[in-house]
């Protein structure tokens, strides 16, 4: 829609869904990136959290995606632990539904959204799907180890992910973990 910007006409654009993309606090046009588009418009959400492992055991977190398309922007795992560890992601195993949530947040603090998509840290019976991700994260005493995604997956709708989280030692192991997608 055309807007008189200091005497000069100019065009804001309009996001296929109709909403201006402008900031809002001029008639300026804004060009951002898509994650940080989507944080101004409510759509995007991260979640933090931890699990510990038992040794030589497996944990495993689970993601149900909702209706939408889940870009999943970024994934951040720290082993605190000198047990090595072993990180792996399938789409649509056989799963057991997991019992206790791990909260969402939405990006943007002003926005009353909720994600579609509702993750688990204690789904059961997982076995089969298709492996998608592989990271190993060494143990150390000394030094934490992290790893930072650097492989951007858009996830299907309406379908279960599973992370396991394999501990290759005796000994507990502890992993701190965030996430951060947009849902188009």
């Amino acid at each position: 829609m055309p807007r008189n910007v200091g005497g000069v006409s100019s065009v804001i654009p309009y996001a296929a869904d109709g909403d201006d993309i402008s900031d809002g606090t001029d008639d300026s046009l804004v060009v951002m990136e898509a994650e940080h588009a989507n944080i101004h418009k409510g759509k995007a959400y991260f979640l933090y959290s931890s699990i510990t492992i038992a040794g030589t055991s497996s944990a495993y977190i689970q993601l149900k995606t909702g209706s939408k398309f889940t870009h999943f922007k970024s994934r951040n795992l720290t082993n605190i632990s000198a047990n090595n560890v072993l990180y792996t992601v399938y789409e649509s195993p056989t799963i057991t539904d997991g019992t206790t949530a791990v909260p969402s947040i939405n990006a943007n603090r002003n926005s009353t959204n909720n994600s579609a998509n509702v993750f688990y840290n204690n789904p059961t019976s997982v076995s089969g799907g298709t492996q998608l991700v592989q990271v190993y994260l060494a143990g150390s005493v000394q030094f934490r180890t992290s790893e930072s995604a650097i492989i951007e997956l858009i996830y299907k709708p309406n379908t279960n992910y599973v992370a396991k989280v394999d501990n290759l030692n005796a000994g507990n192991a502890t992993i701190y973990f965030s996430f951060f997608w947009y849902e188009i």
